[in-house]
């Protein structure tokens, strides 16, 4: 009978030696299995990161282009404008008829007119109707001045604007503050 107390001590003792070690190796297993679940999972974000980050990249390249296809598109935008409010301007100064020309204009006096030689004025162009004989002080005044300038040279308010790259308000607002 001791020889079986004996062993079922040791049956004992090796279920409890068995369920113990059990317990340990499962949480080593399990720790291994967590730690390839998240090295998988870092894996995984640093690919979808990755592609993401290209993706911007792209997307960043073709916004830039796009802008300054934009940019290009505003720039020609302005240049025809200007030229056409140019063509106007210097129309509205010398109109392109030229009988019409001749009806208005009249022989300017002075030497040549003594002389019985009459001579025809020519229409202003658009580079002397704007231009002041003192050009250098025009440049240093400052924009109120030169909106008072051109406003004593009996200039409209469009084309002070125009002259000042303005619009029209604020010329308008300008002027306001100038006389209060």
């Amino acid at each position: 009978m001791f020889y079986l107390i004996i062993i079922l001590l040791q049956i004992l003792f090796s279920f409890f030696l068995f369920v113990f070690f059990k317990k340990r190796i499962t949480k080593a297993i399990a720790g291994e299995k967590v730690k390839d679940e998240l090295r998988n999972l870092i894996i995984d974000f640093n690919q979808y990161a990755e592609r993401n980050l290209t993706l911007l990249e792209d997307r960043k390249k073709q916004i830039i282009d796009e802008l300054q296809a934009v940019e290009k598109r505003i720039a020609r935008q302005k240049e025809k404008l200007f030229f056409e409010q140019k063509v106007n301007l210097s129309e509205t100064v010398s109109p392109k008829n030229k009988k019409h020309n001749r009806k208005k204009q009249k022989p300017a006096v002075g030497s040549a007119g003594r002389s019985g030689k009459s001579r025809v004025q020519k229409p202003l162009s658009l580079k002397n109707y704007f231009n002041s004989p003192n050009s250098s002080d025009y440049d240093k005044l400052s924009l109120p001045e030169k909106i008072r300038y051109l406003k004593k040279q009996q200039k409209s308010d469009k084309l002070i604007a125009k002259k000042l790259q303005l619009s029209l308000s604020e010329i308008k607002m300008i002027m306001k503050n100038q006389s209060a």
